[in-house]
């Protein structure tokens, strides 16, 4: 039965999602009948396409979000490599003269409501070198409360695709293919 229920799932719906409900199913079988094992084929994973924008589009991406509530996060996740998240939950007190110091993320809780939390894992936590321009960029835009960026990660991520197919940008570029462009930059100049 649950390897019928897999298969008809992953005629609608990703192998990732798949594996999620697997998992659970799995987890629930381990609590109440440990002795039963699952032994489920799964949908193979499927390889994403990467999308890495390069200088020209990124300097056009800029030039289109000036002034527009995509300016900030934009800045943010194309020269300095910051999640949604991570940018949501800077504050002014996490941007140094030489660099932006990453201790939190800003993430949608249970509730509803926005909550600061620590990043993933122990490499989330992160300094992010910054020019004296960057800092003084940064510490301009902020609002009095200290925030640099007044949205929640989700919004963030809202803003870009209405940004995107406004602009008719390659469908590819979502938000975090920003990440992308920094982590290319850093590997060409050495930076692992």
């Amino acid at each position: 039965l649950i390897q019928i229920a897999i298969n008809t799932m992953a005629a609608k719906y990703s192998s990732k999602t798949c594996r999620n409900a697997h998992g659970l199913i799995s987890a629930a079988l381990r609590l109440y009948r440990p002795d039963f094992v699952l032994h489920t084929t799964l949908p193979q994973k499927s390889k994403r396409e990467i999308y890495v924008p390069d200088e020209r589009e990124i300097a056009e991406i800029y030039k289109l979000t000036v002034g527009t509530v995509n300016e900030i996060p934009v800045f943010l996740a194309a020269e300095c490599g910051l999640r949604a998240s991570e940018i949501s939950a800077l504050c002014t007190e996490n941007i140094k003269p030489t660099y932006i110091d990453i201790i939190a993320a800003r993430v949608l809780g249970d509730d509803g409501t926005d909550h600061l939390k620590s990043p993933k894992s122990s490499s989330g936590y992160r300094k992010v070198p910054i020019s004296k321009i960057a800092y003084d960029y940064l510490l301009s835009h902020s609002d009095n409360n200290g925030r640099v960026c007044l949205y929640n990660s989700a919004t963030i991520g809202s803003n870009w695709c209405k940004f995107r197919k406004r602009n008719n940008l390659n469908q590819n570029l979502n938000f975090h293919a920003l990440r992308h462009h920094y982590a290319s930059k850093c590997i060409l100049l050495g930076i692992p």
